[in-house]
């Protein structure tokens, strides 16, 4: 009987992040009401904060959710890579993937809530910030990784090329959920792979 409560209750739990997570990239933070979440998912208000306190613990735990689960996308695209730079260049079909959700680009949700509430909510800029961290460590390694391959020797700013690559590819997110498409992705994805040929191959 505790085992089937305790099911229910995960199920529970994971219906809730879900359609809240699909509803805040749709709508935005503020216009997703836990009103809006409950009706959606069919649990109460009371059943909701048996696993959330309050919305801003939900957001966390969406993050979390968002970037384990892309995460373990983008680790797929990169492992099926042996070369360095197509690794590296992997960031950009993940971009080009990430965003899909019933044939519209949604965006990111790290990207939706840096922008809604970096200057009034310091503890969910803080916690959007962490998971952009992890990226951009992922990407420096990709970097080095490269770099290692192509160009040993060479010095590299490759704190600098990161968080170049890391707004290359979350602005790509952002127009291609202004335009509903990922045209620019796609266009963006081509002129970078000549960029970082240019820096890891043309230039050795």
């Amino acid at each position: 009987m505790a085992m089937k409560q305790t099911h229910r209750s995960h199920r529970t739990k994971q219906k809730l992040l879900d359609l809240s997570l699909r509803m805040v990239l749709e709508r935005g933070y503020h216009a997703t009401s836990l009103n809006q979440i409950c009706d959606g998912a069919g649990v109460t208000k009371g059943g909701l904060f048996h696993h959330f306190p309050d919305k801003e613990a939900l957001a966390v735990a969406m993050l979390d959710r968002f970037w384990d689960g892309r995460k373990e996308l983008l680790d797929s695209l990169r492992d099926s890579q042996k070369d360095p730079l197509e690794k590296l260049m992997c960031h950009m079909e993940f971009v080009y993937q990430l965003p899909k959700h019933e044939r519209k680009y949604i965006g990111c949700l790290m990207g939706v809530l840096a922008q809604e509430l970096s200057l009034s909510n310091a503890n969910l800029r803080k916690a959007v910030s962490k998971k952009f961290s992890e990226w951009r460590e992922i990407i420096r390694q990709d970097i080095r990784g490269a770099a290692e391959a192509y160009c040993p020797g060479k010095q590299m700013d490759v704190e600098s090329l990161a968080d170049y690559l890391l707004a290359v590819f979350e602005g790509s997110l952002l127009m291609a959920r202004a335009d509903g498409n990922g045209k620019i992705i796609r266009g963006n994805a081509a002129y970078l792979k000549r960029n970082l040929e240019s820096i890891f191959i043309d230039n050795t």
